[in-house]
């Protein structure tokens, strides 16, 4: 059986003490160590095997390496998109990501991790009790921890004055069920444009975490009271069942049904047509929650600090009104 490769032996093979090995393979180098250093003690662990033990590490340093990301949904594509972007900043810095989900008491992992980074925080969440730095991300903060904040609400009101302002009279908001949060900005937005134009709103709710009886929820309505000219949703995963269903029944996408997602997820890009979306600025939302972390990291104390960006409404082909549509086919003969 193989031994495990000793932080020693790598120092020895790379003719340096053991302290610039571990600084270099923890990410702690300083400006004392030069660069080409860094680089020959990191090849030399590499050709050589080495992985640190990480429990050792944790009960010399106090520290784990360890952020948990919690979620909502481990199967949503948000999440997942999060999550990847998270761990690529993370393995950077010398970290590992751990996922879990929202449901599991926080205080089972405090222990194991060295922070928490929540995505769309749950306010039943007793934080009392979480001693670990946390930072929320997404639509749903605290007020008395760190947050980096996703406005909706901007360019959900932009993409509803698009498709009232296409014609489309009967307009529909198709969410999943949430029995957490009391509001919504995408719904907000959308009851709040739907009754200024003198409309009736049509609010369609499908149950959460759940493909087949979400696509089936939508059918269901739509075989009672008949297909809309519009559909917004709360993501773009709903979207794309309201496409996949459209085309089931004959229904022409944006001809007869114009379609508007949330999020931005790289699924709506590779169908035909795309999907019209509110995009959500991944790179800029973890980049600072990260940062946030970090921050908290080295200096636990300190008011809270809120960082806020804005998605953008990204009017794809699901939402072409008719003469655009019809322009663009005869250009693409």
């Amino acid at each position: 059986m193989k031994t495990r490769i000793s932080l020693n032996e790598v120092a020895k093979a790379a003719g340096v003490h053991p302290a610039t090995v571990s600084h270099v393979l923890n990410g702690r180098a300083s400006a004392r160590i030069s660069r080409s250093t860094q680089e020959r003690v990191r090849l030399v662990a590499a050709n050589l095997g080495y992985t640190p033990n990480r429990a050792a590490r944790t009960l010399a340093t106090g520290k784990s390496q360890i952020i948990a990301l919690q979620t909502f949904d481990l199967r949503s594509a948000f999440s997942a998109e999060i999550a990847s972007r998270l761990q690529q900043l993370l393995l950077q810095d010398g970290f590992d990501l751990m996922v879990m989900l929202v449901d599991r008491d926080l205080k089972d992992v405090t222990s194991t991790v060295d922070g928490v980074i929540a995505l769309d925080y749950n306010p039943r969440t007793d934080l009392s009790h979480i001693p670990c730095p946390y930072v929320a991300i997404g639509v749903y903060y605290p007020e008395d921890r760190d947050s980096v904040v996703f406005d909706l609400l901007t360019a959900a009101r932009e993409s509803m004055a698009y498709l009232l302002k296409a014609g489309r009279k009967r307009i529909a908001y198709l969410t999943d069920s949430d029995l957490i949060h009391a509001s919504d900005p995408r719904e907000e937005a959308y009851v709040m444009a739907i009754q200024s134009a003198g409309l009736e709103p049509e609010v369609i709710v499908v149950p959460s975490r759940s493909r087949i009886l979400g696509a089936q929820g939508f059918v269901t309505h739509v075989q009672q009271f008949g297909w809309p000219e519009a559909v917004t949703c709360r993501n773009d995963e709903l979207a794309l069942w309201v496409m996949v269903e459209a085309r089931k029944a004959g229904v022409r996408v944006p001809q007869d049904l114009a379609i508007v997602g949330s999020d931005g997820i790289a699924e709506g890009e590779y169908c035909t047509p795309q999907v019209s979306t509110l995009v959500a600025p991944f790179d800029q939302l973890c980049q600072a929650a990260w940062d946030l972390l970090k921050q908290r990291l080295a200096n636990p104390d300190g008011e809270p600090i809120h960082r806020a960006f804005t998605a953008r409404f990204e009017e794809r082909g699901s939402s072409l009104t008719l003469p655009e549509f019809i322009n663009e086919e005869n250009h693409e003969k």
